[in-house]
């Protein structure tokens, strides 16, 4: 439980460093665990442009190896820290940097104990598309009428259903012409700016801005992934190329639209909705990260040194370790890669499970903090180099060590 609560209002400017003329910013800061939580920062300095999603929040270790812990001020500045900016997933369209029951939140706190100052931005999403949304609805409405059904037994009829679901996609048209969201590359372009925010603030935490990697899950893995190899994101929203971050770590990320087209419920759940039903914005460079590498000529990927990288994926990921195999064949002559699958782990509990003790999710967080500290190898029995992962198509099972 938090252990108390620490409210300040400071005069600080829409980018969270001192200013003389004053602009008033509520900080909350909650001491929890060892760790100082900086909530609700907005990222978009603009005040005419940015959204309710373009905030993050920043996790602090009370005591890092290296840095300063606590607030912002009055405190005596040390080594600076790693630094870690986390992209949550959700297809593009769901979630936030602390909804879901706070997994968002856990993950920035487990870095934050491993003595990494995290950053946990949200993005703007997509609205789900009306096929979506009328399932939703749909069995919204089907259990409500149903639940009426037992009590006013004239409602109880074979159309009743049918009109449950009729007004269910109804009303899913009307709600996403109401609120359509946005398209891609508008999630892209909000991180390019939240890492450009980390990239000039982090200092003020305790973070070293010579020393941050990007860590994403699903949709996120995709967009920290984007940024790096697609050079205009991070240059139009003024943060520094991809050679100045220490490292990037992928998880169960989807890179290869090829393989997401072949499935109708992919292309209807994901990219018609996400990059439109143009087949062209599907593939191209901007789109997904194997195509920018297969669309790029040796020389352009080998010049944007590109920082060391770690793919990681579940044992159960719906099919994604495919994807970082095509990525990995694609980029192993460029970039220094590895690759790691968790046995035990899917999709979903790789998230949900860090910060419950002994969960098979905190060893993945454990890696990726190793990364994050400057480890350039996966640990002893596990190393995978690039020719063995694309050759066996998966990590070696190793239940008895792994186990």
């Amino acid at each position: 439980m938090y252990q108390y609560l620490d409210i300040q209002i400071s005069t600080i400017n829409f980018v969270g460093q001192p200013q003389d003329i004053g602009t008033w910013h509520a900080r909350m800061a909650v001491r929890n665990m060892g760790i100082t939580e900086h909530l609700d920062i907005w990222y978009n300095p603009d005040p005419f442009t940015r959204h309710n999603r373009h905030k993050l929040d920043v996790y602090v270790p009370e005591d890092p190896p290296g840095g300063k812990s606590g607030s912002l001020a009055g405190e005596t500045k040390r080594d600076l820290a790693p630094v870690v900016i986390f992209v949550h997933g959700g297809g593009w369209k769901r979630f936030n940097r602390r909804g879901f029951s706070g997994i968002h939140q856990n993950i920035g706190r487990a870095f934050a104990k491993r003595g990494l100052v995290t950053f946990v931005p949200s993005y703007r999403l997509t609205t789900p598309s009306v096929f979506q949304l009328g399932i939703d609805f749909s069995g919204i409405l089907l259990v409500l009428s149903t639940a009426v059904m037992l009590f006013v037994r004239e409602l109880l009829s074979f159309y009743t259903p049918i009109a449950s679901v009729v007004l269910g996609y109804v009303l899913a048209y009307v709600y996403r012409c109401i609120k359509p969201g946005v398209m891609h590359p508008a999630h892209t372009e909000d991180i390019a700016q939240a890492i450009a925010w980390v990239s000039s603030n982090c200092e003020s935490y305790g973070g070293d801005p010579q020393n941050i990697t990007l860590v994403g899950h699903s949709a996120g893995a995709h967009m920290t992934t984007l940024l790096l190899l697609v050079p205009r994101f991070l240059r139009e929203a003024g943060a520094p190329p991809a050679s100045r971050f220490a490292s990037s770590v992928a998880i169960s990320g989807p890179y290869n639209v090829t393989r997401m087209s072949r499935r109708w419920f992919l292309r209807t759940l994901y990219l018609d909705p996400v990059f439109g039903t143009n087949r062209e914005t599907w593939t191209s460079p901007e789109s997904f990260p194997l195509q920018a590498v297969l669309e790029a000529s040796p020389n352009q990927i080998s010049s944007l040194n590109l920082p060391p990288m770690l793919f990681m994926n579940a044992e159960r990921d719906f099919n994604l370790q495919d994807h970082s195999n095509d990525l990995l064949k694609a980029l192993r002559e460029h970039v220094h890669t590895r690759a790691k699958t968790i046995q035990g782990l899917n999709h979903f509990n790789s998230m949900t499970g860090v910060g419950t003790p002994g969960h098979r999710a905190e060893r993945l967080i454990d890696l990726a903090s190793e990364w994050a500290f400057g480890a350039r190898e996966v640990d002893g029995e596990f190393v995978v180099n690039n020719d063995e992962f694309l050759t066996n198509g998966h990590e070696e099972k190793d239940s008895k060590k792994d186990s």
